[in-house]
């Protein structure tokens, strides 16, 4: 069963799967069953994950994205379609956020899927993304 974990720390993936480390140094295998698989696609971002761990091996039940790489805002959430406005249902802030995908259209083949995009804000619940990537299916 294991015991209940608070862990805030940096996400690496590799081949193997991924780690959470925390800021002292100690490291975490996240385990890539149910919501797993999703922070295990968040390479580089700074997390907090709410779980239960068995030795080293963190079951995540459930997760934030507190910063991405390069500083930005982060959101995340399944990409969808909605009339002519793409959004995401944002993990953090519980709310939808339009994106703006003038910059960025290829971001739109990714529909249905769960992403990672960092950008700012321009305009009431608008987010023009600087970069984004695929998290999971």
């Amino acid at each position: 069963m294991g015991c209940a974990a608070r862990v805030r720390g940096l996400v690496h993936a590799d081949a193997r799967g991924a780690t959470l480390q925390e800021t002292g140094g100690r490291t975490w295998r996240v385990s890539s069953a149910g919501e797993g698989r999703i922070v295990a696609g968040l390479d580089d971002c700074e997390v907090e994950v709410e779980g239960r761990h068995l030795g080293r091996r963190l079951q995540v039940h459930d997760w934030t994205v507190t910063s991405a790489p390069g500083g930005g805002q982060p959101f995340v959430g399944r990409l969808e379609l909605f009339g002519s406005n793409w959004l995401i249902d944002d993990k953090s802030t519980g709310r939808k956020v339009i994106v703006d995908l003038s910059g960025h259209p290829g971001l739109a083949t990714h529909a249905g899927k769960v992403v990672l995009v960092v950008g700012y804000v321009i305009g009431a619940q608008t987010v023009r993304p600087v970069r984004w990537q695929v998290v999971a299916d």
